[in-house]
């Protein structure tokens, strides 16, 4: 009766569905038939996380706040309308010089005909045009009436002052075109701009009211939730945009000293196209670069230039995508690369350019509020840079999939980690106990189960290979030289699970003093106890990976202790995150001298136990 109040009727959860994606649609919508509006709102939110670090500074040395953001803005501002101004007269000298280099130009166009005119080339395009004509769908026959009509009107000659002016009104009315189609797109730009400077100082000034008003917006109960999904949405994206900022910086002041070395002309200008042009992610940096190795192509009297152009342009990229941009970036947004570019993806379809500069600050929300707000957790499942698994799911599922190389990559990895101890501890006795959990609720098929076992087994050579000599837990203080105390007989209940756990334990203790021999309690009892008692060892480790395995070990352990009462008897019920006070009572009830959680622990029992006869 329960269970069935608790599962939702088909047609609730296809209701929440079909919620979802309406209001999806709603609010996609919404953003595109809003951008007016909403784009100037996000480049001013940008820009006030942007300065509010040197508001907050300047805040600590003292100042009034409204004449902190007042300096603040107005310095920002000076030096905007100064690159503006110094880009001005760059492009003025430029468009002024151009016309002289016509020479130049047209003798660049004059050698890539020639290089186009090479028979080579002149056989492929022959090549490409008759396959162009065959692919081309035939066209039907016009009425010949039509075609000497036509003829005759075309046939009329036109007099050299009509032409001349049809060809002037043609050419004034697609320049008008031009000029009216760029110049709206252009008012369109500064004014969203002016509004989102005018919203950037507001908000500076309000910072405060406005953080309190979305935390009570949010509701009284999640205040500290709230307060911290702000803080750190606030904290992601300020590190981001600053490290942008001094990266794309530096990369237009190295590339202008780099092309004013190659005698490039109007090197500053080209450098700050370039560095602007980087704050839009993927496209930016492509054409930013066109615009240099265009233009030294046009202008230079030779070849070289433009070969130098672009090869300073090249080791620039390389140097800052490659290692200057992961090393000051590091895990600056949190969100992972391939988010990253569906989130740049969607933003340019709904806002254009400016919707790829604000896809990161963006995705960087998204990603915040999915860890904060329960219902929305699979933004940050989907969006976040974390492991989606952690290494031992990673590991076990590898090995689910019959991937064991991928695995033992799996391992190479965690063990590098400084915070790892023990990989078989923290890495292969959660993926036994994760494999018999699944076969014992039946999503795991035997011939599965027997798989993973198998495939650990074989692994496990590699895997002791990869674990440095600090690491290992062997390397004890308590084991130092000495002579053989006896052997150590490690009991397998008859799973395939413990008997890998106890060639992990074997494989730990093989810088140890006295020799470890595993056994399978699959023999019948008398043979089975007969074997053990003829060894003569100097101590016993059950191995019994939960869940379940309980009942074999205790009976085990009760036949063992009948048989060699003076001999210790360790129970390793490896993989338990909490000892149940229960179950260690009926094992020491049944004869066990101790019962040990982990492999480090079971190491340290008999490092304790057998120390006292490898003094004597």
């Amino acid at each position: 009766m329960n269970s069935n109040n608790s599962t939702k009727p088909k047609w609730q959860s296809a209701l929440i569905v079909l919620t979802g994606l309406v209001v999806a649609v709603a609010l996609v919508t919404g953003l595109q038939w809003g951008s007016p509006v909403l784009i100037p709102i996000a480049i001013a939110g940008l820009l006030t996380l942007l300065l509010s670090p040197v508001v907050q500074r300047l805040n600590g040395c003292g100042v009034h706040h409204v004449i902190s953001v007042l300096l603040t803005v107005a310095t920002a501002g000076l030096l905007m309308l100064a690159l503006s101004w110094i880009m001005t007269i760059q492009v003025t000298r430029m468009l002024a010089e151009l016309p002289k280099n016509t020479e130049t130009i047209k003798s660049k166009i004059r050698s890539l005909r020639q290089v186009g005119s090479a028979p080579a080339a002149k056989q492929f395009g022959e090549m490409i045009t008759e396959i162009g004509a065959e692919l081309k769908p035939q066209t039907t026959h016009q009425n010949p009436a039509t075609d000497d009509s036509a003829g005759l009107n075309n046939s009329q000659p036109q007099s050299p002052s009509a032409a001349h002016d049809h060809a002037h009104r043609e050419t004034n009315a697609t320049l008008w075109g031009w000029v009216t189609e760029h110049l709206g797109s252009a008012a369109e730009g500064i004014g969203a701009f002016a509004f989102g400077g005018v919203l950037q100082m507001f908000f500076l000034l309000e910072q405060r009211e406005i953080r309190d008003r979305l935390v009570l917006l949010a509701g009284r109960a999640r205040l500290s939730v709230t307060s911290n999904a702000l803080d750190e949405i606030s904290d992601r994206i300020t590190r981001y945009l600053g490290m942008v900022a001094i990266v794309n910086g530096g990369f237009a002041l190295l590339l202008s000293g780099m092309l004013y070395l190659c005698g490039m002309p109007y090197a500053m200008l080209w450098g700050f196209v370039a560095g602007a042009l980087r704050f839009i992610p993927y496209i930016g940096p492509w054409v930013g670069a066109l615009f240099p190795i265009t233009m030294s192509v046009a202008l230079s009297h030779g070849w070289w230039q433009p070969v130098a152009v672009l090869g300073c342009v090249i080791v620039l990229e390389l140097v800052t995508n490659n290692a200057i941009e992961p090393l000051l970036f590091g895990r600056t947004t949190g969100v992972s690369p391939t988010a990253l570019l569906i989130s740049a993806a969607f933003w340019l379809y709904l806002w254009g350019p400016l919707g790829l500069v604000l896809s990161i600050p963006f995705a960087v929300c998204l990603v915040v509020i999915g860890k904060t707000i329960p219902e929305l957790h699979f933004l940050a499942v989907m969006l976040s840079d974390e492991p989606a698994l952690t290494a031992d799911a990673s590991f076990y599922q590898r090995l689910m999939l019959r991937d064991p190389e991928a695995a033992i990559a799996i391992a190479a990895t965690h063990v590098q980690q400084p915070a790892s101890r023990n990989v078989y501890d923290e890495l292969l006795i959660p993926t036994l106990n994760r494999a018999k959990r699944d076969l014992h609720r039946r999503r795991l098929s035997n011939e599965d189960y027997q798989s993973i076992v198998e495939s650990m087994r074989e692994s496990l050579p590699k895997i002791h290979e990869l674990i440095p000599r600090a690491k290992s837990p062997a390397v004890s203080q308590n084991s130092g030289a000495g002579n053989s105390p006896g052997t150590i007989i490690g009991c397998s209940t008859g799973e395939g699970a413990d008997g890998v756990a106890l060639e992990m334990l074997r494989s730990t203790l093989s810088d140890t003093p006295g020799p470890m021999r595993i056994v399978s309690a699959h023999k019948t009892d008398s043979a089975f106890v007969a074997g053990i008692v003829q060894d003569r060892p100097a101590l016993i480790c059950i191995a019994s990976i939960p869940p379940g395995g309980l009942v074999t070990a205790r009976g085990l352990c009760k036949r063992l202790r009948a048989a060699l009462p003076d001999v210790p008897i360790v129970i390793g019920r490896w993989g338990q995150q909490r000892q149940n006070q229960n179950e260690r009572e009926q094992l020491m009830l049944a004869g066990a001298s101790a019962v040990t959680t982990t492999q480090a622990e079971t190491c340290n029992v008999l490092y304790a136990t057998l120390a006292p006869t490898t003094a004597d």
